[in-house]
């Protein structure tokens, strides 16, 4: 026993004569009891307790980051989470709380890059396009997952605040950063490069820089890249296609990707995505008529002359 307390108080001198901080200690330790946390959330197979869960989740998070707020790992943990989840679930239900979770992560990735790679935090947030052009033919692949989480987050906010144009104005950028990440491994978060990609080409007109077939392009490359793993990104193609074209063959892709989230099984670290895909598509396939109207499409192809 007296050896034991000798030991005991010679590590608390040591932190005494160190000026560590006890707290930050503690939350710096705590990564990898996050990661597991994080684990079983998105293995739980109800949506409605994942969602009321969430806030508890995130706000312990949050109480870490505000312990120890320069180290990296928890920032970028926090990031994926607050725009994991907005991403999936949150958006559809409260715009206005996604604002406020991609705004927090956005905030973490930022703080991420400045705690290790200031230069291109520099960059990042900057308006330098030369700059930014140089910084992304140097980008490696340890600075990835804090180069997407800051433009995944970025992007999500600009999605869900469409009507402040000051925000728009960088969306640019955002897809220039992108592009640059799916070269260096598009596999990233099951695809998640191309997926934002694909997101992107598909919800804007071509004269706003859309594109139907890129957005294909990116969308299948996404779904190979996530195989049985992210069935969310069925979801989004089938979201893309309701801004395109009313005709047939949108209609058919529409009804063949929801179908295939509804048939698809993912592995059960995943169940929660996979649960909130399959009740999208059942949504969203439910409303395939008025969606796509038949007798509408008709019209618009013997006008088209699309009908021989």
């Amino acid at each position: 026993m007296a050896r034991w307390t000798y030991r005991v108080t010679l590590a608390v001198l040591v932190l005494m004569s160190t000026g560590c901080n006890l707290t930050k200690f503690v939350a710096d330790s705590m990564v990898p009891q996050l990661q597991n946390n994080q684990q079983a959330f998105f293995a739980e197979t109800s949506v409605k307790q994942a969602r009321e869960a969430a806030p508890a989740l995130l706000k312990f998070m949050d109480g870490f980051i505000v312990s120890s707020p320069e180290n990296s790992e928890l920032l970028l943990l926090g990031a994926e989470m607050n725009a994991g989840l907005a991403i999936v679930l949150i958006r559809y239900e409260d715009e206005t709380w996604a604002r406020q979770l991609f705004t927090k992560a956005q905030d973490y990735a930022e703080r991420a890059l400045l705690a290790d790679y200031p230069d291109l935090h520099a960059v990042l947030v900057g308006s330098d396009d030369e700059a930014l052009a140089a910084a992304l033919k140097e980008l490696d692949r340890d600075q990835l997952p804090h180069a997407f989480w800051y433009v995944t987050a970025s992007g999500g906010k600009i999605d869900v605040s469409r009507d402040q144009p000051d925000l728009v104005a960088g969306l640019s950028r955002l897809v220039q950063v992108m592009h640059r990440l799916a070269e260096i491994d598009g596999s990233f978060f099951d695809g998640g490069p191309d997926t934002f990609l694909g997101r992107f080409y598909a919800s804007r007109s071509e004269t706003l820089g859309g594109s139907p077939e890129k957005a294909r392009m990116h969308f299948t490359k996404a779904e190979s890249f996530a195989s049985n793993r992210m069935w969310m990104v069925p979801v989004f193609r089938a979201e893309g296609l309701q801004n395109q074209e009313l005709s047939r063959a949108v209609r058919d892709e529409y009804e063949a990707a929801l179908n295939r989230v509804i048939e698809g099984e993912g592995p059960p670290e995943v169940a929660l995505v996979t649960a909130i895909a399959k009740q999208k598509a059942v949504a969203m396939l439910a409303d395939i008529d008025e969606q796509f109207p038949l007798d509408m499409i008709e019209i618009l192809e013997n006008m088209r002359g699309d009908n021989p």
